[in-house]
């Protein structure tokens, strides 16, 4: 899910955002899992490697069902939706000043799951479709340029005291998603 990967033996993460990183660092650290030190990329991203076959293969098996099933505390939702905000997520301001909160993903499922647990507590958002990345569109992926060819959508919360409920309640670990 978000920036994140897995393959057998290791999770990766690589963002723009450190505190971000530093964030996802400190959680596999609280559950017990080896990490990398603070590690800033040559092309000025930040990382956080974990080296845990037993993590690596929980993520990896791990599907939207399982998220519906076993996220349903509503600090658990919070917890869930800040770390897919600060991922997936971003925060500016329309040509009026007003504040626009989107969470941009190609998966319109996942994007469901997310906008059900928002309702959960008490914030109401809309999705909507975006667009498609056309062919030969490029994203730095992890020390590599890959061609995008997918369907995005988002998920907007539109009215203020929605967007102000989400970062009271739910915020963010990056203070330029924070609203500060």
């Amino acid at each position: 899910l978000g920036d994140g990967w897995a393959i057998p033996n290791v999770f990766g993460l690589v963002v723009k955002d450190e505190e971000f990183a530093s964030a996802v660092r400190k959680a596999l650290q609280e559950v017990g899992v080896r990490v990398s030190p603070r590690t800033r990329l040559s092309n000025g991203f930040y990382s956080a490697f974990a080296y845990s076959k037993s993590f690596s293969d929980w993520i990896r098996s791990t599907n939207l069902a399982f998220l519906g099933q076993h996220i349903q505390d509503n600090s658990l939702v919070c917890a869930f939706l800040k770390g897919f905000y600060d991922s997936e997520g971003s925060l500016s301001r329309d040509k009026r000043g007003y504040l626009q909160l989107r969470i941009y993903n190609s998966n319109m499922d996942l994007l469901i799951l997310v906008k059900s647990m928002l309702e959960r507590i008490d914030i109401a958002g809309v999705i909507y479709r975006d667009g498609v990345k056309k062919q030969g569109t490029r994203k730095w992926i992890v020390d590599h340029y890959a061609c995008m060819n997918k369907e995005y959508f988002s998920l907007a919360l539109t009215k203020q005291a929605n967007i102000q409920s989400f970062l009271k309640q739910v915020g963010s670990n990056i203070p330029r998603k924070a609203g500060k």
